[in-house]
């Protein structure tokens, strides 16, 4: 026999918040049922799709999902994610129990309790969705925001695991010698062994990104960055703020995604643009540190990105006994640096922005770290 309990749903503002009260205090797949969070609602199918909702992403819980003999899937896309969340002041479990498993791709998880998203022994991963481009967040104090207790050989991709103020104590747990658990490419904060609790070495990180994000106001603005991206397609690096873009601008070439233009390729070393944005905005980058802080300025003007990871002031990389800096200019900005008229308006170089620079002659700067 089928079984299967839904709570309500309260409408608000054109997205939904899902609170389980009394009677019901979980939401429960058993045998031969799935339940589905798609990008377009959220849904639960016993016997084809029953729809809660349209277009929304949010899922407020207030208690526990049970995922008992079927496969839960969070099919959120790159463009539209999901997320997923505990009410106000509410911790809630989600547990994929022995016989049933999870398939769950381009989703938030925040306000778990301190197992986190949990995968009892028994229970299963999809390979084809093994939480691929996951962000895992907001655990409860002296917790972890994800429990893997199977024996599966996982590979996990592109998963994101930030600390907070909540004090959540690990971002992955692994409590049994069994199965091995490998992060490709995980980022964030909270990424890597030092968070860690694996007490049989059963947890493999394998090249840990970095984040950065930048903000742009509407119109005009400059962009750089200190990582190279784990994903160079202007199209993937540029996809979180694909409906604010309007134009991406090298010396030698552009990025007009409304034209279908891209004269630049992947993004370039040491990558400076000039963009224009429609709304402001903010741009993730992530990626690994650029290791080559070594720049070449060929003579007259250039557009200079910022390779440190934090503001470095323009006489450490111009002394001036050298004589070769003309001038600095802030893309979209009034600020320049002018030594041979003691005009200097600004005396730091900024992480996510670049500048247009003139110079007397081919020269070759090293960026701090």
């Amino acid at each position: 026999m089928k079984t299967n309990s839904f709570t309500p749903v309260l409408l608000m503002m054109g997205w939904f918040l899902m609170v389980l009260s009394a009677p019901a205090q979980e939401v429960t797949w058993s045998e031969d049922f799935s339940g589905y969070v798609e990008n377009t609602g959220y849904e639960a199918r016993p016997n084809g799709p029953v729809a809660i909702g349209d277009k929304s992403q949010n899922v407020r819980l207030n208690n526990v999902i049970n995922v008992i003999g079927g496969t839960l899937v969070l099919a959120g896309t790159f463009e539209e994610s999901i997320q997923i969340k505990g009410s106000a002041n509410s911790n809630y479990s989600l547990v994929v129990e022995d016989g049933a498993s999870i398939h769950a791709k381009h989703t938030t998880f925040s306000d778990m309790n301190a197992n986190g998203i949990y995968i009892k022994p028994g229970a299963t991963v999809d390979p084809s969705g093994a939480f691929y481009n996951c962000t895992f967040s907001d655990g409860a104090p002296g917790g972890t925001l994800l429990t893997i207790d199977n024996d599966q050989e996982l590979e996990i991709e592109n998963a994101t695991f930030f600390s907070n103020g909540k004090n959540a104590m690990f971002n992955v747990r692994k409590s049994v010698d069994a199965g091995i658990v490998t992060f490709i490419n995980a980022g964030g904060n909270f990424a890597g062994s030092d968070y860690e609790d694996d007490p049989f070495n059963r947890i493999i990180w394998d090249g840990v990104l970095v984040s950065q994000n930048v903000a742009f106001a509407a119109g005009w603005s400059s962009l750089s960055s200190y990582l190279v991206p784990s994903a160079p397609a202007l199209e993937d690096v540029f996809a979180p703020i694909a409906d604010e873009l309007i134009i991406a601008q090298t010396m030698t070439g552009m990025y007009f995604p409304a034209e279908n233009t891209n004269t630049i390729g992947n993004w370039p070393q040491h990558a400076a643009f000039i963009i224009k944005t429609g709304e402001p905005c903010m741009l993730p980058i992530l990626g690994t540190i650029e290791e080559n802080r070594s720049l070449t300025l060929a003579t007259g003007w250039n557009l200079m990105p910022v390779l440190s990871q934090n503001p470095t002031a323009i006489e450490e990389l111009f002394p001036p006994e050298r004589g070769a800096l003309i001038i600095i200019k802030e893309v979209a900005g009034t600020g320049v640096y002018w030594p041979a008229h003691e005009i200097n308006t600004f005396e730091t170089l900024q992480p996510g922005k670049a500048y247009l620079v003139k110079v007397a002659e081919d020269i070759t700067i090293e960026f701090p770290e």
